[in-house]
């Protein structure tokens, strides 16, 4: 913000090796004309911890280093699992062909067919090996590094899981079983709300005065965030239409709920007048 005039200024300075220097076609001072914060700091609601008293903030996934790689871990575990417990068939070196110098001829899998050693004392021919897999236990491991996943990032235990059995579910059992996740998008909201609407009013303001725009020096962008995968809009909207057909709530409200008009321009749009204090009986 300058001063003398009142509005903000972008200025650039230029350093080589150290030294302040000017480069041509760059421009040292631009007044924007805006008497507004051209600029903001978006940052998720999330305390830093890295530097204290920090305009800056961090990674919702900071603190969940340790989590990403527990799950890592686990789903390694699992593949490796896997690969150690395929079956195997042990094979009598009377059951192998060999070339005419004595070498056994290459046949099917080498992974799946193997020589048995000589001396092991076993006098079958063949053998079979196929070790049970833990994958119960690998999947508990999995998803309980999944769940603190989830909690350090603020999803919720619930958000990540390995489970093909629990489908598809709806809205409103997603806001039940994920409370937590929808209380911190609540709080990443309040947070970013004001950085975003004081960015977007910059956009406007520019536009005012750069561009020509037809809008009043006061005029504010205000942003409306979409709950409607968490919270069911559309069951919010089926409820308050039954109020309003009811005559519970005014129509008006609906139209200030959910297509963010003003109550004067909702009144006028379904044509429903302030009541007067006559009216309100004082």
């Amino acid at each position: 913000m300058d001063a003398e005039t009142g509005t903000y200024h972008i200025v650039t300075r230029l350093f080589d090796d150290g030294h302040e220097t000017t480069a041509d076609g760059v421009l040292a001072d631009f007044d924007t004309g805006i008497s507004r914060p051209t600029f903001c700091i978006i940052r998720p609601a999330v305390d830093n911890v890295y530097a204290d008293n920090s305009a800056f903030g961090q990674s919702v996934f900071a603190d969940a280093v340790d989590a990403v790689k527990s799950v890592d871990n686990a789903f390694d575990s699992m593949n490796r699992e896997i690969d150690a417990t395929k079956v195997r068939v042990f094979l009598s070196d009377d059951l192998i062909d060999v070339d005419e110098q004595g070498r056994p001829k290459p046949f099917g899998d080498d992974s799946l067919f193997i020589r048995k050693l000589a001396g092991n004392g076993v006098e079958s021919y063949l053998q079979v090996s196929a070790p049970p897999i833990r994958i119960d236990a690998l999947e508990k491991a999995l998803n309980i590094g999944l769940a603190e996943l989830g909690d350090l990032t603020g999803f919720g235990q619930q958000y990540f899981r390995f489970d093909q059995s629990a489908g598809l579910k709806t809205a409103t059992e997603v806001s039940a079983d994920n409370s937590a996740f929808f209380r911190n998008i609540q709080k990443h909201e309040n947070q970013l709300r004001p950085a975003l609407e004081g960015l977007l009013t910059a956009v406007l303001d520019c536009m005012r005065v750069h561009n020509g725009l037809d809008a009043p020096e006061d005029a504010r962008a205000t942003v409306d965030f979409d709950d409607s995968i968490i919270a069911d809009t559309q069951s919010e909207k089926n409820m308050m239409l039954a109020e309003v057909g009811s005559g519970v709530v005014p129509r008006w409200m609906y139209l200030a709920r959910f297509y963010g008009m003003s109550e004067a321009d909702a009144r006028a749009a379904t044509g429903e007048d302030a009541p007067t204090v006559a009216d309100e009986g004082i």
